[in-house]
């Protein structure tokens, strides 16, 4: 009885998140590599990409660089940069203007850290994560009646 309803909570809870969904369609694939440089320092990179409407259009591109350092048994430390390159769909203003589709650049510098603790059957983690984005300011045309 107790896993049935196990089963039917963890359906309930998969199923939900699909629901909320909107009409779009598209993928996310990314690969990564790391590696350890010596005891308790390992670097990381990763690349990834996106799709939207209906798989048509690239949505973004990112590529990252991080590093992570044990500083402790229980304490892990990271730092890391990701270049995201963005595509800002065309849109029409209120007034009727046309701003085109574009690609928008994206810096984001990021440092956190990890703690964990094990008991006999668990293992209890928290990361803290400071992240900043920076967006370059881009000047795009648009056309319309005003401009």
């Amino acid at each position: 009885m107790k896993q049935k309803l196990l089963l039917y909570i963890l359906t309930i809870f998969i199923t939900l998140p699909v629901l909320a969904q909107g009409d779009d369609m598209g993928y996310g694939v990314s690969v990564g590599a790391d590696r350890k440089i010596v005891k308790g320092l390992k670097v990381s990179a990763e690349a990834e990409v996106r799709s939207q409407n209906q798989f048509a259009d690239f949505e973004r591109w990112t590529f990252g660089l991080g590093i992570d350092y044990k500083a402790l048994d229980w304490l892990k430390v990271d730092a890391g940069y990701a270049f995201i390159n963005r595509y800002k769909n065309s849109v029409e203003t209120a007034k009727g203007n046309i701003i085109n589709g574009f690609w928008g650049p994206r810096h984001r510098w990021y440092g956190g850290f990890t703690g964990s603790v094990e008991t006999k059957r668990w293992k209890f983690s928290l990361r803290e994560r400071y992240q900043y984005t920076y967006s370059p300011m881009q000047y795009v045309p648009k056309y319309g009646d005003d401009g």
